[in-house]
């Protein structure tokens, strides 16, 4: 038997008959679902079929990775790397986008800090489900997503990932500074308020990304680290 991974993260299987003669049929994912084209069953048998499905569910688990850590740390821009190397469906998924679609604007203790955990955390399991795997970029604090990260790792039966950037307040100040595109409103001082949120969390699943740590080292230790190394 041999295995091709798509582009699309379905697999396509090939098999070998005593007899020389080769056919193929592809596997995708939907909703945790395997779909096999109309005649599989006909041409290897429902055994083999099942058999093949169980190969795929243990080659390929769904990857959730969260990025956490200070504004201007650089998570985005490691987010953004990552999601443009990835060789298997992904998703990637902003905090920060939840804080502007509502009126008034605005996470944590705000009014909308309800409604926004329950769609982010419904966002990321769907994508999960759908067969994705998800990068979850974002201040993240301990105190207003804590309880969220953990339950949707307990949700996903697949692989579980977090990362936090551990960088002085000094340096996410140069560090912004060097931004060619900076967000409307977004200075210092807001920094400085939101700096104090985005402490480590001392979760069983962290792994630190230190200061020293440059653009491709920070992309190299996560893709080992969650073994999503571009091929």
């Amino acid at each position: 038997m041999e295995r091709v991974v798509n582009h699309d993260g379905s697999i396509l299987v090939w098999f070998e008959s005593s007899l020389g003669s080769r056919k193929h049929f592809q596997l995708c994912y939907l909703n945790g679902v395997t779909l096999l084209t109309k005649d599989s069953e006909k041409l290897f048998g429902s055994i083999t079929v099942r058999l093949v499905i169980c190969y795929y569910e243990i080659v390929r688990q769904t990857k959730f990775i969260v990025l956490r850590g200070p504004s201007g740390s650089g998570k985005s821009t490691v987010a953004k790397e990552l999601f443009k190397r990835a060789t298997h469906r992904i998703a990637l998924i902003e905090q920060d986008y939840y804080r502007f679609i509502f009126k008034p604007a605005g996470g944590g203790s705000k009014p909308n800090s309800s409604t926004i955990n329950k769609m982010l955390k419904n966002d990321v399991l769907v994508a999960l489900k759908d067969g994705y795997d998800v990068i979850l970029e974002g201040i993240l604090s301990v105190k207003s997503y804590e309880k969220v990260l953990d339950e949707i790792f307990a949700e996903h039966s697949g692989e579980n990932y977090m990362f936090h950037f551990d960088i002085s307040f000094e340096e996410t100040i140069r560090r912004h500074a060097t931004r060619k595109v900076r967000e409307p409103g977004f200075g210092e001082e807001d920094m400085r308020e939101w700096y104090s949120a985005a402490h480590r969390s001392n979760h069983e699943l962290e792994q630190i990304i230190p200061e020293t740590f440059s653009l491709q080292q920070t992309i190299q230790f996560i893709e080992e680290a969650s073994s999503t190394q571009a091929t």
